[in-house]
């Protein structure tokens, strides 16, 4: 007979939420960065996030990559457990002398492509459209 089950269950999430935040990088937007024909590729996986809610921009020689989630509430719903991210997230990749007014960027099957053409100048500061 256990004597605080509903205690051992809120002491047990709470290490669950901790461990997870100290050992998984559920936070980061994971990234792969590649070079390939002159150009840089990254492929940053997006799965649920809205192409309007991603913002691609370039700035003293950061490619900045932010993506927002918004959760809404439903009352009809009660949760067991929610593992889902929401929020702002924002990464920042140190790309230079690039071509600035050629990157091009686009948003399939939640997977965002961004491509970067190389440059010998340095370019300073652009926003990208996610086709």
């Amino acid at each position: 007979m256990e004597f605080f089950p509903e205690a051992r269950k809120n002491i047990t999430n709470l290490w669950d939420n901790f461990t997870e935040e100290m050992y998984n990088k559920k936070h980061l937007l994971p990234t792969d960065i590649y070079e390939l024909n002159n150009k840089y590729y990254l492929e940053t996986e997006l799965p649920g996030f809205k192409k309007e809610n991603i913002k691609v921009d370039y700035q003293d020689g950061h490619l900045v990559l932010t993506a927002k989630r918004e959760f809404v509430e439903d009352d009809k719903k009660i949760y067991i457990k929610r593992e889902k991210n929401y929020g702002e997230y924002t990464r920042r990749f140190y790309l230079n002398q690039i071509n600035k007014t050629e990157i091009k960027a686009s948003h399939t099957d939640g997977i965002l492509t961004i491509i970067v053409p190389k440059s010998k100048v340095l370019e300073k500061e652009n926003s990208v459209k996610i086709d």
